[in-house]
């Protein structure tokens, strides 16, 4: 990673991004050739040595799997909180954003059990509920993959304070407007990427005590 002072190494703030991001890219090659899917995903970690899975699922037949059979490495990103913001020049344009990247390898699942559990985990991911209910019957309409993770790097670009500034100074009532309103619509991680920021801190403290 180039700049590292975007890296996120704390496992509870990867936690958090990976509950938000709820899609990935999956990246695989075929021949020497990039095919790129995206899919919803779920994850957990495997304790007993520390590194991440991931659990993908699709139909029965398509080219992802005939891909996989042949090459099961893989690469994928995800990201959250996606969201443009302005500058007085082009260079000082950009996105605040929350993402991972990482790869591994993939295999399909045959086990009914093991691609039970693995829709469980992705449910729970995508809806924070684990009261759904499989049986061999339902996964057997599916095919579920497991991504074995073996390198992971999470990122978080808050708002840049020189753009924070210019927000503020130029009407700093819609300023606090849009900050609620990315709040409620962009999630949490996002609005305390601002609220933390040196400069507006005291404003945002001010403003809603």
């Amino acid at each position: 990673m180039t700049r590292r002072e975007l890296e996120v190494t704390d496992a509870k703030e990867i936690q958090k991004i990976l509950d938000s991001c709820l899609y990935l890219h999956l990246g695989l090659v075929e021949d020497g050739k990039p095919y790129v899917v995206t899919m919803n995903y779920g994850y957990e970690f495997d304790e007993t040595d520390n590194h991440s899975i991931l659990y993908l699922h699709s139909a029965v037949t398509g080219k992802k799997l005939e891909i996989i059979e042949k090459n099961p490495q893989c690469s994928f990103t995800m990201e959250c909180n996606v969201t443009p913001f302005e500058g007085r020049v082009a260079c000082q344009y950009g996105m605040v954003y929350e993402s991972i990247s990482g790869g591994g390898n993939v295999s399909l699942l045959g086990e009914p059990q093991d691609c039970i559990h693995a829709l469980e985990v992705l449910m729970k991911t995508q809806t924070g509920k684990d009261d759904f209910e499989f049986d061999e019957r339902m996964v057997s309409i599916v095919r579920v993959m497991q991504i074995d993770v073996t390198e992971l790097t999470a990122k978080r670009r808050p708002l840049p304070e020189g753009i924070i500034k210019q927000y503020y100074d130029r009407n700093p009532l819609d300023f606090f407007s849009d900050i609620w309103y990315y709040s409620k619509t962009k999630g949490e991680s996002f609005f305390y990427s601002i609220k933390l920021n040196s400069y507006i801190k005291k404003h945002i403290q001010m403003t809603i005590l």
